[in-house]
């Protein structure tokens, strides 16, 4: 991967992090297919987080919570 897509890449992680840390998931989702992206967002984000066990559940509610 040429320097070019890996500093883009890192950019559309960075931001969509930070979109979903103010946002939460589903307005994050709601936010980009109002930009007229290709794809489905929401369905992505529900495949991935029906995909997780329990223990990856309660992992991530941890590491946020800071429990």
């Amino acid at each position: 991967m040429n320097e070019k897509n890996t500093n883009s890449e890192r950019i559309l992680i960075e931001g969509t992090t930070a979109l979903i840390k103010r946002l939460g998931y589903a307005n994050t989702a709601r936010f980009i297919s109002m930009l007229g992206g290709k794809g489905n967002m929401v369905e992505e984000i529900r495949k991935k987080r029906e995909s997780e066990s329990i223990e990856d559940i309660v992992k991530r509610i941890r590491s946020k919570t800071g429990s």
